[in-house]
């Protein structure tokens, strides 16, 4: 049964075989290969390559149970460091961003990213002694907190209240309208205890 394996994933597959198939499979097989080790291909092209293997279970295709057996005995990487890489690219810069290169674009359906997978795997790359400062009760809740810390995201100040009392009136005024103020007012004199 390895020696079947082997061979079959020597195979070159067909991209336009139907999504799902062994002939699909064993393509977009060997396309994750070859996108997990050459870093100068398009920079989504392994995030939307996992994103549609994982979602057609392509694995199973080829012999294997699970997405992590894959990655372990396929690509000899485990699950997590596959998944990190491919959030990565998928954020991160290339120099080849001519899309004609990426000869699965159109096959293969782009997905929206987990925030938080990007993150922590930035976090993990960049600043590993960091990782045991996330989590509850520790120096930062969440990745999201510790990568604004470390200047990898920038704080989200849409919704904030400006410090200034004259900016914070003017922030007000534009959003809100006299009910609320009054509403707010109440409950601000009372919090005071002057009502």
């Amino acid at each position: 049964m390895i020696t079947e394996r082997i061979f079959a994933l020597d195979e070159l597959g067909d991209p336009s075989a139907p999504q799902g198939s062994r002939d699909w499979a064993v393509w977009v097989a060997n396309q994750i290969e070859v996108s997990l080790y050459d870093k100068e291909q398009h920079g989504q092209r392994l995030h939307r390559l996992t994103g549609a293997f994982k979602e057609k279970t392509g694995w199973q295709e080829l012999g294997f149970l699970t997405w992590e057996m894959f990655c372990d005995k396929r690509l000899h990487r485990p699950s997590a460091d596959i998944d990190a890489e491919a959030e990565l690219r998928r954020h991160g810069t290339n120099r080849h961003s001519d899309k004609s290169r990426d000869s699965v674009r159109n096959i293969i359906p782009i997905k929206g990213g987990n925030n938080k997978v990007y993150l922590k795997a930035r976090i993990t790359r960049d600043y590993p002694e960091t990782l045991k400062d996330v989590g509850k009760g520790k120096k930062y809740k969440t990745y999201s907190a510790a990568a604004v810390a470390l200047g990898i995201k920038k704080p989200d100040n849409r919704h904030m209240l400006p410090a200034d009392a004259t900016a914070a009136g003017r922030y007000l005024a534009s959003r809100v309208d006299n009910e609320w103020k009054i509403a707010f007012l109440d409950a601000f004199m009372k919090a005071q205890g002057k009502r």
